[in-house]
């Protein structure tokens, strides 16, 4: 995610911030199938992703990530 914020690919983030939340959300057991494109659907529907108008935005939900990460 990093390094997709760095090249400002805005499309590439978020993208990547719904394959970061279905790796850590989804329970371990549960095989992949429709239940990952349902999460996946939903969580685009939900997040307000940055918008090119928002200077500052991606690099702020960058910081957000890093900390669940340290937490």
């Amino acid at each position: 995610m990093e390094r997709i914020c760095r090249a400002r690919d805005l499309n590439g983030y978020v993208w990547a911030n719904v394959a970061f939340y279905a790796r850590n959300t989804q329970p371990r057991q549960r095989p992949r199938g429709e239940a990952d494109s349902r999460f996946a659907s939903a969580a685009l529907t939900a997040t307000a992703p940055p918008q090119p108008s928002q200077p500052g935005r991606m690099q702020k939900s960058l910081d957000d990530h890093v900390g669940l990460m340290k937490a």
